[in-house]
């Protein structure tokens, strides 16, 4: 009986899980902002023929960025709940939690640009999408939709 319950918990951390990313990505602008460029790079990654090994950098850096934007949203909910007035060191702590989500945003766009910046497999690709009335509809669609996704009103998360 006790490992249905820890098989039960242990998927249940998931749901948990789960449900903070949601109420984060609906939350939070900043997140959808890395999200939605994250995906352009890694699909743009893929349409030019990175290694594998480059990618999966790609997929790190991606990945710690959003991470960390979920940690600094945690961070200053919990601040605001804890103490909703100006107060020196939560604004300090805040401060510090957005500097960590800067600093790896900002090494990741030189990371994407290091890896990703072969202009003629880039050249190349943007050749394709806007030679054929297919893709360009298809590229345009994507970043509308990323765009949207972006702007969308945020919502507060529910309990």
């Amino acid at each position: 009986m006790r490992k249905n319950k820890g098989i039960i918990g242990f998927f249940k951390g998931f749901k948990y899980a789960f449900k903070g990313i949601i109420a984060t990505l609906k939350s939070e602008r900043n997140m959808r902002i890395h999200l939605s460029v994250g995906l352009n790079v890694l699909i743009f990654a893929l349409f030019i023929g990175v290694s594998m090994t480059e990618y999966a950098v790609l997929l790190l850096t991606v990945s710690l960025v959003m991470s960390l934007e979920a940690v600094n949203s945690a961070i200053e909910n919990l601040a605001d709940r804890v103490n909703p007035k100006k107060d020196e060191l939560i604004g300090k702590v805040k401060d510090i939690s957005a500097g960590a989500v800067l600093i790896s945003a900002i090494f990741s766009v030189i990371i994407a640009f290091c890896i990703l910046f072969k202009p003629i497999e880039i050249s190349g690709l943007f050749t394709a999408i806007f030679s054929s009335p297919l893709y360009s509809i298809l590229f345009i669609l994507l970043e509308l939709i990323l765009i949207l996704f972006i702007i969308m009103p945020e919502r507060k998360a529910k309990k």
